[in-house]
């Protein structure tokens, strides 16, 4: 009787159809992977990860502690989702209160009281203000009796001052009069003392134009004798320095003659020659000696 074939299992990792590796002998897991030693648990989980991450979904970096990090956004998550429970948990229990509220008869009745009081105000308050208004309309009336009386005292004072204004008039045509002789005269002021101003102007015209010249002249004089005064300030210092050179080179010539009176130094005393004199006999000074 033949025995049916097991079932073949392929590589679990990702686009590998692959047959797992052979089992070794004894009791334990089979293995999941093929004989690519590339093919392993974590290059598989690596390569489903990046598979998600190529298909657009967010996949966090897990520092290659996908474990650790699973752990840790867990327990973020948890945390949040207990906020959010807390947060939806009152949200709802003020719901109900309101929901309370809104079915709470003595609450209507409340708010009935509150807007039959809110009425009765308003009401008080136009009351009030139609009083003032028929009080403000006997105040006006009383305005305008009061403004008729003002316009006919005004009427009669505009009369007052028609007259007044006829009588301006003839005393400003007599004061234009004056004001008339008196532009006349002193236009025949002013085109006199034009003429004096322009026969002024041409005197001080000529005084500044000698005036001009006699500076001119100045400058002049004051270039000339700068130019001189620069002249002999510079012979001056050319005698300075012939002088000074003439005294350094006296000098330079008093020092020599002095250093030839002087004479040499005295030069250290020497053994006697037997060849050049006998005992006693005066010693002949050497070469150095006699050329000093």
């Amino acid at each position: 009787m033949t025995e049916s074939a097991a079932p073949t299992r392929t590589c679990r990792y990702p686009g590998c159809q692959r047959p797992t590796a052979p089992a070794e002998d004894g009791v334990g897991r089979p293995p999941e992977y093929c004989d690519d030693p590339t093919h392993t648990r974590g290059a598989a989980w690596r390569a489903r990860r990046d598979a998600r991450a190529a298909a657009g979904a967010a996949v966090p970096d897990d520092l290659d502690r996908p474990v650790s990090m699973a752990r840790a956004r867990a327990a973020d998550y948890a945390e949040q989702v207990t906020g959010q429970v807390l947060t939806l948990t009152a949200t709802l229990n003020t719901v109900l209160a309101q929901l309370r509220t809104l079915g709470d008869p003595d609450a209507a009745a409340v708010q009935i009281e509150a807007v039959t009081a809110e009425a009765e105000q308003r009401v008080a308050v136009a009351s009030a203000r139609a009083a003032r208004a028929e009080q403000d309309r006997g105040t006006a009336e009383q305005q305008r009796v009061e403004a008729d009386a003002a316009a006919e005292e005004a009427t009669a004072m505009a009369a007052t001052l028609t007259g007044q204004l006829a009588a301006a008039g003839q005393a400003r045509a007599a004061v234009q009069a004056e004001l008339d002789q008196v532009r006349q005269a002193h236009a025949e002021d002013i085109e006199r003392l034009t003429a004096q101003l322009g026969q002024a102007r041409a005197d001080a015209d000529e005084q500044r134009a000698r005036a001009d010249a006699q500076a001119a002249e100045a400058r002049t004089v004051t270039a000339t004798l700068t130019a001189e005064l620069a002249a002999a300030r510079q012979r001056l210092e050319d005698e300075r320095a012939h002088t000074e050179t003439r005294l350094a080179d006296q000098r330079t010539a008093y020092e020599a003659r002095l250093a030839d009176l002087r004479g040499p130094a005295p030069a250290p005393e020497r053994p006697r020659s037997p060849r050049r004199g006998g005992k006693g006999s005066p010693t002949t000074p050497d070469l150095d000696e006699r050329v000093d």
